[in-house]
């Protein structure tokens, strides 16, 4: 996943040699660890607006994979009982209504529908 350089600059400005360490993990696992400390820096609006684009971009590429997992899987012969199993849904109408679910969002989400 590319990284933001808004969210890399401001851990290195606000926690500094921290903010460096970081930068070597997933963003959206560093700024969950820094929103999470016991008393968290206040994070900037722009920070927060790269921080939800990054979250977005990452929900969409695995919403788009798990749409893919188990459209393969149906195509090779695998039941629903067996997608719910393995995705550890509780029965197979759930991991089907999931699957809508999951369309709906990647149409929803799609690029071309976003906000100018």
């Amino acid at each position: 996943m590319e990284r933001h350089p808004v969210i890399d600059q401001w851990l290195v400005d606000e926690l500094g040699e921290q903010g460096r360490l970081l930068q070597t993990i997933p963003q959206p696992t560093a700024m969950l660890l820094v929103a999470r400390r016991p008393d968290p820096p206040a994070i900037p609006d722009a920070v927060l607006d790269a921080w939800r684009h990054i979250l977005s971009r990452g929900r969409l590429a695995v919403d788009q994979s798990e749409d893919a997992y188990i459209d393969h899987a149906l195509a090779h012969g695998h039941t629903w009982a067996d997608i719910a199993d393995a995705l550890d849904f509780p029965t197979p109408e759930a991991a089907q209504a999931h699957h809508r679910h999951l369309k709906d969002e990647i149409t929803r989400a799609h690029p071309s529908k976003r906000r100018r």
